[in-house]
């Protein structure tokens, strides 16, 4: 457990570090051999955690993927509060480190737009809520105003738009958090009917 918990802090530290110099010199300027050189490690740790450099961006997402999942598995909340909590999860990550964040997200979109990578995160998140969704169906607990798929794509969509707002207007993390929980409460209050 021990070993497991300082390999997850290494990689988190090569993350933020690599992160850190994206911000400064943008990510096509900063080689391995610096991210490196300035977390102190060799090379080959760096690609026992990352194949690429540019996986290193890959992994805001699938970290936070991870951590939902995992979380919201332990709730029995209705629906509608999982969700919610869902896509605070994901904003709140971003309140650790507020300005390495924002140039994390904002050189992934720069530097790579949506890879395959990036597309099977958010496919894997969206077809998670779609799986709540079917759960719920079956428990007839809920009623959709659309097919599952597509409410699940409006909410993504809606989160993914949400980020992009922030990248280019003077928004804290807050508010963002804000804007979020409001254009996916109403979504869901649209959407989606107790039964």
């Amino acid at each position: 457990m021990l070993r497991e918990s300082r390999k997850q802090d290494l990689k988190e530290k090569i993350f933020l570090e690599s992160i850190r110099l994206f911000a400064v010199k943008g990510m096509d300027h900063v080689s391995v051999s610096e991210i490196t050189k300035a977390c102190g490690v060799a090379k080959g740790t760096f690609y026992n955690y990352f194949p690429t450099k540019e996986s290193v961006l890959l992994y805001l997402g699938q970290s936070q993927l991870e951590m939902i999942i995992e979380q919201a598995a332990e709730t029995d909340k209705p629906l509608k509060e999982r969700i919610l909590f869902a896509f605070k999860q994901l904003t709140n990550r971003l309140e650790e480190h507020p300005a390495l964040m924002k140039a994390a997200v904002a050189e992934a979109v720069k530097s790579m737009g949506a890879t395959a990578g990036e597309m099977d995160t958010i496919g894997q998140f969206k077809l998670w809520i779609s799986k709540m969704f079917h759960e719920e169906q079956i428990r007839q607990e809920v009623r959709f105003a659309g097919e599952m798929e597509d409410i699940a794509s409006i909410l993504v969509g809606t989160y993914f738009s949400s980020i992009m707002f922030w990248l280019h207007e003077e928004q804290s993390v807050e508010e963002l958090h804000q804007g979020v929980n409001r254009r996916v409460s109403l979504l869901l209050d649209q959407l989606i009917m107790n039964i």
